[in-house]
């Protein structure tokens, strides 16, 4: 997310600045812009924050407001809103698909587990209570490798 500006502002002020004579020219707000766009991306690698959706079904069934308030989820259903997340609401089902048998996958064998509101998980099957927006952190289990080239 990059904020009130959005993505468009920022692609605008590029447009702008490579017509200008020079980058000295380029207006101080397209910078600030292209600079927050540039800080807000690095800072978000690794996490994934997800809308959580209310079940309206469960609320009507119990009546309880109590699941208005927060939604019980398992870490599987997580992990399907996080693929599709990841992966834009436009990509190809196909590629969605793959996406999702390769990260539980994954997720099953054990090579990573998941940080949800601060809360590991290693379990698909382990239940989450969520509301508003989880934020999912991915950890590999697998030791890391060395850097190639390095003497």
């Amino acid at each position: 997310m990059l904020g009130p500006a959005g993505p468009t502002a920022v692609r605008l002020c590029a447009v702008a600045a490579a017509n200008l004579a020079s980058p000295c020219d380029s207006p101080p707000l397209c910078r600030g812009l292209a600079k927050r766009a540039r800080n807000e991306r690095h800072e978000a690698a690794g996490v994934i924050r997800i809308p959580v959706p209310i079940d309206v079904g469960m609320i009507a069934a119990t009546a309880s407001g109590a699941f208005a308030l927060a939604t019980p989820l398992s870490v599987e259903q997580l992990l399907t809103l996080a693929v599709r997340q990841a992966l834009g609401a436009r990509a190809p089902l196909d590629k969605f698909e793959r996406g999702l048998r390769a990260t539980l996958a994954g997720f099953h064998a054990g090579r990573f587990v998941v940080d949800i509101d601060g809360r590991i998980y290693d379990r698909a099957e382990a239940v989450v209570v969520a509301s508003g927006t989880a934020t999912l952190r991915f950890y590999s289990t697998e030791p890391r490798r060395g850097r190639v080239g390095r003497a």
